[in-house]
């Protein structure tokens, strides 16, 4: 079973501990906003940015747990990117692959331009895979963490700005209890699932499961041993690999006064907790405010 998702989370913390990824310019007071339509294709969220000082178009997958990184077309396409000439290590369970850290002059939203963004160079977000995708990169946690980003799965739409005023009925929102790790751009919760208390779980909108597991988690919730396991491959940019599966389906989360099914995925290759796209398209719509660093969820 071939999953889309390859934790980059996973792949670039082993050099970005040694070399924390230089973050975009931004000028605080000059306030924003926009809106872009988005469509989802196997649980992942596309959207269109334009890169460089020629404005090349490129489809980019929406991804929270992730750097900005794209496939070596964004350097093919555009003279507005620069890279350094040593390669970095990446490790992906054990397996080793090489990038380059990269600096593109501008990327453009809709009418927005962001400035000296950071990207890393993947070579194989689209070779040995399956599932031929449609995007030739990520639009990560390096350049997201300028804004205030209103997911809407109703509408099919994002709202983006950097002032919280712009975002309308906001106290119609449940805010998540969060904590935001700033070295790394990433938000994570803690989770109240079958009464048992999961610690440190990352947003990751750029996976495309419900809730994935490391195992010694996993085996906490599962009391009944009512596991299904099943054998399936894993494409990560370092390669495919086996891996033996454990899901838990319909299990219970807690949320305030509600009660949210949701299945549950583990494997023996886990290496940390996360929530996936597929898990938040239970609800209307999502708040990723990483100017203030909260989460809020509108219930269906």
């Amino acid at each position: 079973m071939e999953k889309s998702k390859s934790l980059l989370y996973l792949i670039l913390i082993s050099f970005l501990v040694c070399c924390k990824a230089q973050l975009p310019k931004t000028n605080p007071n000059v306030q924003f906003k926009g809106t872009l339509p988005f469509e989802i294709n196997q649980n992942e969220i596309l959207i269109d940015i334009n890169i460089g000082n020629d404005s090349i178009p490129k489809k980019m997958k929406f991804d929270t747990g992730a750097p900005m990184s794209a496939d070596l077309s964004i350097i093919r396409d555009t003279s507005s990117i620069k890279c350094s000439s040593s390669e970095i290590n990446g490790v992906v369970h054990d397996k080793t692959f090489k990038t380059r850290r990269c600096k593109i002059n501008k990327v453009k939203i809709e009418n927005i331009e962001f400035k000296d963004i950071t990207i890393y160079n993947l070579p194989n977000i689209n070779s040995d895979s399956k599932i031929k995708r449609s995007y030739v990169g990520l639009l990560g946690n390096d350049l997201l963490k300028q804004g205030i980003w209103q997911v809407n799965f109703k509408e099919k739409n994002i709202l983006f700005t950097n002032n919280i005023d712009s975002v309308k009925n906001i106290k119609k929102y449940t805010k998540l209890k969060c904590h935001y790790n700033a070295y790394l751009n990433c938000f994570f919760v803690n989770l109240n699932l079958n009464g048992s208390l999961i610690k440190d779980v990352l947003i990751d909108f750029g996976s495309n499961q419900q809730l994935t597991l490391v195992k010694k988690d996993f085996n906490r919730i599962n009391k009944g041993n009512m596991e299904k396991i099943f054998n399936g491959t894993r494409t990560t940019q370092a390669g495919k690999m086996d891996v033996k599966y454990y899901k838990l389906y319909q299990q219970k989360y807690y949320l305030k006064n509600k009660t949210i099914n949701t299945d549950v995925l583990s494997s023996d290759n886990n290496k940390i907790n996360t929530i996936g796209l597929e898990f938040f398209l239970k609800f209307d719509s999502v708040i990723l405010d990483y100017i203030n660093n909260n989460i809020y969820i509108q219930l269906n």
